[in-house]
């Protein structure tokens, strides 16, 4: 036999967890910042607003940085949960061969 794979199920799902964590956290500050931009604007007017905020915007959109940023952790967060759902399957049912071969 001698080859298995030794996964920390614990671990993976405390990692799972933080990304998750994070993730809302990210998206909270992003959505102050948004905030911050729209409340500066009121009181800031001229070029400079306009090339900040054609900026600001260029990284909210669909192809922007904070975007494709989320997707990103988003997509990472549903590799972890769909690893540790698997695993912890795989667990289960090399428990469950085990003990209709020795009988338990």
């Amino acid at each position: 036999m001698g080859n298995y794979i030794n996964v920390d199920m614990k671990a993976l799902g405390s990692a799972e967890a933080a990304l998750l964590a994070y993730s809302l956290t990210r998206k909270k500050y992003v959505d102050e910042m948004k905030q911050m931009v729209e409340n500066a604007g009121a009181a800031w007017e001229g070029d400079d607003t306009s090339a900040f905020k054609l900026k600001w915007n260029a990284m909210s959109a669909s192809d922007g940085v904070f975007t494709l940023t989320d997707e990103s952790i988003d997509n990472y967060v549903s590799l972890l949960s769909a690893a540790h759902s698997k695993y912890k399957e795989a667990q289960q049912e090399s428990v469950e061969q085990a003990s209709k071969i020795s009988g338990w």
